[in-house]
């Protein structure tokens, strides 16, 4: 089954999810029956001075006959300024 995700940002007019996260979407394979899997997300390193910035994973859609669960189909995470 393959799973469609995309990487949002939670405040688009401070953050930039195509500018901070590579890939901001793609598919996931799983085997059948798999109810989890994992993606690998690259954080792109800038110059600008930047507070903490926050990004949702969001589950789009699924091919090959499986439901997303609408309470589980985001996850957060932040990019967090040092």
């Amino acid at each position: 089954m393959k799973v469609h995700w995309e990487v949002e940002a939670v405040d688009p007019s401070t953050s930039q999810s195509d500018d901070d996260v590579r890939p901001t979407s793609g598919s996931l394979m799983l085997e059948n029956g798999a109810s989890m899997g994992q993606l690998t997300l690259s954080i792109i390193a800038d110059e600008l001075p930047e507070l903490n910035e926050q990004f949702i994973v969001k589950l789009v859609s699924v091919d090959g006959g499986a439901d997303i669960d609408a309470t589980a189909l985001t996850s957060s995470f932040i990019i967090r300024y040092v």
